[in-house]
């Protein structure tokens, strides 16, 4: 018995992992267009920080070629405060920005300077590993 628990709790947790990375390569393939030689910088903070998840956009993105860094952050007080300076220099610099946080940087100086260096970024802030 304790043994059929512990087989569905594993199947449970691997069929997340399988959707997980379903949804990673639709960020990668579709929503970024991901190519090889580009620089992905996913950017989180510690709220939100699902290493399952970040590693498995990153999987997905080292498979099409590209370099990923991970960044992880304080979570800021509120929508609209800019990230740590080491973080905005980071996204300004890369191809592809994926950003899962408790509270949008959307409308943040980072992000606009990140956008006009030409990054694709991808702010996300009401999701959950479900």
């Amino acid at each position: 018995m304790v043994q059929l628990l512990d087989d569905g709790a594993k199947k449970g947790k691997v069929m997340k992992e399988l959707l997980m990375m379903k949804g990673a390569k639709v960020l990668v393939d579709v929503a970024t267009k991901v190519q090889a030689g580009e620089t992905v910088l996913l950017v989180t903070d510690y709220a939100k920080t699902d290493i399952a998840q970040a590693v498995a956009v990153a999987a997905v993105a080292c498979d099409r070629g590209a370099e990923v860094m991970i960044m992880s952050m304080k979570p800021r007080k509120r929508a609209g405060e800019e990230p740590p300076a080491a973080v905005a220099a980071a996204m300004k610099n890369a191809d592809v920005v994926i950003v899962p946080v408790s509270y949008s940087i959307t409308h943040t100086h980072a992000v606009k300077n990140a956008a006009a260096a030409g990054a694709r970024i991808i702010v996300m802030t009401d999701f959950t590993p479900e």
